[in-house]
């Protein structure tokens, strides 16, 4: 069943034939990773949401909600305006030291 997966995946690349880099995210399989995540994490624990180099506000809404947070670890400061914009109650850590401008 993997390598059919696979092998669907490769086509709808192939179909695409933008000739650019693209990333396929499983939709299901986020969420479904999601719910096996909540149901491990013990109740009094607040994840928190790392915030890398492909932010997608939608994709980290749909975590914030499956997960009950809005903590955040982002690393850029362009993303910490796009987290502060679309998280009125983010609760936000620093992933590596701002510059003093900052």
């Amino acid at each position: 069943m993997q390598s059919n997966y696979f092998q669907q995946l490769t086509q709808d690349l192939k179909q695409q034939g933008t000739g650019t880099p693209q990333l396929i995210l499983d939709l299901a399989q986020y969420r479904h990773n999601l719910e096996v995540m909540q149901s491990k994490l013990p109740e009094q624990l607040q994840p928190r949401l790392v915030v890398k180099s492909l932010v997608s506000i939608p994709l980290l809404k749909l975590a914030s909600e499956k997960l009950n947070t809005q903590r955040f670890m982002v690393f850029h400061l362009p993303h910490l305006a796009e987290i502060m914009e679309a998280f009125s109650q983010a609760d936000i850590l620093l992933g590596k030291p701002m510059p003093i401008q900052a």
